[in-house]
Formats: structure tokens, sequence, C-alpha cells
């Protein structure tokens, strides 16, 4: 549906535009272990990252508002309300609560297996959306209108008939070149965006081997980490968009604990597509209104740290140049003007570059 309004493209040109937003995201994300992209990274301002993934949490939970709750409220304001809060708060009541019996309880084992139980916020706070959904009358509504992921997104029965088709076809194509070059430049942007998502791990996954593991060095999650998770997410990513989020911290941390080869990233990725396209059959049957809930558990998950990190060391005087806190203003700012957190990133971070580079280049008084 995106495709076909972004670019009035047929069904079958749809196919074409789709593989070449993965051919753009995936060399974008093998650019990623480049040395010049380190050499970028490592110029930027402490607060950048932190501020876009801020940042990108408010994009997640308003575009999911905006996308699929508006039309829930259209159909019943109160009981789309009701269902909303309702759901997004037991989520977060199961993940606060099981954290804080994990601190509490005294047997490790159990202590571990308690906190683990954390993670299935995102499942409760589904599962209580659902329910409440089958409970109400927004099932009842008008096609569109507050319906079932199932009618518009999820559909593999829809994906086969356009192969059907274009194989009837001949695999013929009319998408003109315009087309697919800003097909290839979206890829890229969501190579970006994925990019930064895994450094982001990459950096949090060294911070945790360094307090857990005296002897470890940071050099050993660089390079060789930063090419994994290019591969594994060119897999996914060129599979299916449902899989390529699916497991970012758990593979990194497969990486960390056996260096996996070549061989095992395909196998990792295959498994997890194939789970993406079992899941696909159930999640058809979830409401609309059951994924805004996901996207801001997702988001509020996101952004509690870094609220801790960037607002604590917010306008901090021993942060040298701007502060953490004004640089948050900013990415906000621009994301808002733009409605894309990527801008929001893009600007600044070409800002700092081109400072830095001045600064190196201009004559010494």
């Amino acid at each position: 549906m995106t495709l076909q309004i972004q670019f009035q493209a047929s069904r079958t040109d749809q196919l074409l535009l789709l593989a070449t937003m993965m051919v753009g995201c995936t060399v974008m994300l093998l650019m990623s272990t480049l040395r010049w992209v380190d050499w970028i990274f490592d110029r930027l301002p402490q607060w950048l990252v932190p501020a876009f993934i801020y940042a990108s949490a408010v994009s997640i939970v308003a575009s999911a508002s905006r996308k699929y709750l508006h039309s829930c409220l259209i159909v019943n304001e109160w009981q789309a309300w009701s269902i909303f809060l309702g759901s997004t708060l037991a989520g977060l009541f199961w993940i606060s609560i099981c954290r804080k019996i994990a601190q509490k309880t005294p047997n490790p084992k159990l202590s571990r297996l308690t906190g683990s139980l954390a993670g299935t916020g995102l499942v409760v706070g589904a599962a209580t959306c659902w329910i409440f959904y089958e409970l109400s009358s927004l099932p009842n509504a008008s096609v569109g209108m507050c319906a079932r992921m199932g009618l518009l997104d999820l559909s593999l029965h829809s994906f086969l008939e356009r192969i059907l088709l274009l194989a009837q076809n001949g695999l013929q194509f009319q998408a003109a070149a315009p087309s697919l070059v800003l097909a290839a430049v979206w890829g890229m942007f969501v190579g970006l965006v994925v990019m930064l998502e895994s450094r982001t791990a990459v950096v949090s996954m060294a911070d945790y081997l360094q307090k857990t593991t005296p002897a470890f060095v940071s050099s050993k999650l660089g390079q060789p980490l930063m090419l994994w998770n290019a591969q594994l997410h060119a897999v996914l990513t060129s599979s299916t968009t449902v899989a390529s989020s699916l497991s970012q911290s758990r593979s990194i941390i497969i990486w960390s604990l056996y260096r996996p080869s070549t061989l095992a990233i395909v196998f990792h990725a295959v498994a997890l597509l194939l789970i993406a396209l079992f899941a696909s059959q159930w999640l058809a049957q979830l409401p609309q209104i059951a994924l805004v809930v996901l996207m801001t558990l997702v988001g509020c998950s996101m952004l509690v740290p870094v609220l801790e990190k960037t607002w604590r060391e917010a306008y901090s005087l021993q942060h040298p140049g701007i502060g953490g806190g004004l640089g948050l203003w900013v990415v906000l700012s621009i994301t808002a003007i733009t409605q894309q957190p990527l801008a929001g990133f893009a600007v600044p971070a070409i800002f700092a570059v081109v400072m830095y580079a001045w600064a190196k280049i201009a004559p010494k008084k």
C-alpha cells in the first residue's frame, strides 16, 4: 500500500520497487563496516545518538497513532482510548512488576527467570488489547476502519498472487527509472536507520562486557561485529521487514559467545524468516489498535534509558560545546519539522563533521 501511494506503481511493479529498496538497504548495511564510517561516528557529539533514539521512539508512537489509532477513534472514541490506554498500562505494569520481583528474589536462578519474564510485556499488552477489542464494538466497523492486520498489512496470499501475476506476464516491468532511483535511496535510508540501531547495540554490549569481564577489550567488538550485523541484517531485510527487527540484541550475544561463520549467519536469518512467516499468519488476526500498543511499549522501552542518560547529563557544564539537553531539542525540532528522525540525526551530524574538518584545515593564528 505504501509503495502504491508513494510511487503510483502497479501490483507487479511494486515487487521490483521493493527489491530495489532491499538492494539499497543491503548496500548501506555493508557500507557500515568501512573505516570512514567509524571515523565519522568517532567525531560526532556524544549526545547525538541518544537524541536520535529518543526522537525515533517518539516518532514510532506518533506514526502508529496517526496510522492506526486514528481510525479506531473515528469508530468509537471512548472504547478506542480505553482499550489503548488500558492495554499499554497493562504491558508497562507487567514489565515493572517482573523487574521488582526479580530484584527482591534471593534465589539467583529464580531472579533471572523472573527478570526474563519482563520481556513478555509486549505479549501481555497485545493480548489484553486483543481481548478487549473482541469484546467491544470495534470489530463491527466498516471495512478498513479499525480493522485487523491481515486486511491491510499482512497478507501472504496477496503477495503470492503478485508473484504469480508477475510470472504470467513474463517478468515485464513498467517502473520508471526515477522511481527505481527513489526506491533505492529510500532503501538506503532504511539501512542507515538499522545501522544506527546496530551501532548503538554494539556500544551497549561493549559497555556491558567491560563491566562484567575485566579482561575484555572493547576493540574486540569493533569491525567484526559490525560486519556480522551488516551481513545478518542484509539477509533479514532482504527476506522480510518483519524478521529484521526480531533479534538485534540476541544476535549480538550469539556473536560474542560463538563467533559464527557466514553460513551460520544465513541459517540464523532463515530461521528468523520462517518464524516471521509463520507468525504473520497468526498476526493477521491481530487488530490494528494492538499494533499501536506494541509500538508504544517499544517506544517506552527505548525512551527510559535514553531519558535517564540524556536528561541526567542534559545541561551539565562538563560537556564541551553544545549541551546534551540543547542538542536533544535541536534533534527533536528538526524531526518535528521534517517528520523524519533521520533528518534530525543527519543535519547535526553533517554540521559536526564539517566543523571538525574546518578546524583541522583552517590556519591557526
